[in-house]
């Protein structure tokens, strides 16, 4: 995972951005004040009163790529934060994993706060149409299909019923790097739950989005929707770019392609983003700010 720095990711050498891939892009801090992690929370999550629905296919949106980017009025409140997790194991492998305690203990507190967890598809609902939500809601999303995400994160969300977002490269489906990613079985019986949201992010999880060629970035994008049309049965319409790293031409790209919505890795909350392309997001260890 890499902290979101729109404003310089366009002039990021290759030779640096690649070594920061391949090494879990922990050489990128998160950009904002450091914080202590979250051993002082003490609970986990809330309940949500609906199960995930899949987006409507791109044809109510006419060509690829008509979505509007605004948020409008409607949509800027309330403050509504979107959490970004990546993998979730008993330890940690790597510095931005959570670990399954820490993990239970966010949920628990996110319920015993009152908060509502609404799906991507809800949340861009509201951002785009004005659609009401809950006071207190919050966005569940997880990037780069790690299996700890399967084994264990979601059982957790099963006990609160809470809905969320699966973000994933298709290149690595089943495939073991650093660290183990899930099956496209796992993927489908996630699914099953009627709680989670499988999307494509990406077939190679480029940390150099915004440098690549014009017919790569289509490669990218068009390659991994279709993977998850074939594999799962349903259009991709949610995005998270990968390492947190794009400009407005890569943005364009991802319009392009079909999707509705993309977050980045920026701070704030969802309500607050400058565009429905660069929807901003928490880490885990600023939940407390996000539940202000």
């Amino acid at each position: 995972m890499c902290s979101s720095m729109r404003s310089i990711a366009s002039r990021v050498p290759v030779s640096i951005l690649l070594p920061i891939l391949t090494s879990g892009c922990a050489a990128a801090p998160y950009r904002g004040s450091p914080v202590q992690g979250t051993g002082s929370i003490a609970g986990a999550s809330t309940a949500s009163t609906a199960e995930v629905q899949r987006p409507s296919p791109p044809s109510e949106l006419g060509e690829r790529g008509s979505a509007e980017r605004q948020i409008i009025k409607a949509g800027r409140q309330p403050d509504i934060p979107a959490i970004m997790y990546h993998d979730v194991l008993p330890q940690k492998q790597v510095w931005f994993d959570e670990t399954l305690s820490n993990f239970k203990a966010q949920m628990k507190h996110i319920h015993d706060r009152g908060f509502h967890v609404i799906s991507t598809q809800q949340l861009w609902r509201h951002l785009t149409t004005g659609e009401p939500v809950p006071k207190r809601s919050l966005v569940l999303t997880f990037d780069d299909a790690n299996e700890g995400q399967f084994l264990y994160a979601l059982p957790v969300l099963k006990q609160y019923g809470y809905p969320a977002t699966f973000f994933i490269h298709t290149g690595y489906v089943g495939v073991t790097t650093s660290k183990s990613h899930m099956t496209w079985e796992q993927l489908k019986a996630a699914e099953e739950t009627g709680l989670i949201d499988v999307e494509a992010r990406t077939v190679s999880h480029p940390c150099n989005m915004p440098d690549l060629s014009t017919e790569d970035l289509r490669k990218e994008l068009l390659g991994a929707i279709d993977a998850v049309k074939a594999h799962l049965g349903h259009d991709s319409q949610f995005f998270s770019y990968p390492c947190g790293h794009f400009n407005d031409r890569s943005e364009d790209a991802v319009k392009d392609a079909g999707y509705r919505l993309a977050f980045d890795e920026e701070r704030g909350f969802t309500n607050q983003s400058p565009s429905i392309f660069a929807v901003n997001r928490f880490t885990p260890r600023r939940l407390d700010e996000a539940l202000k």
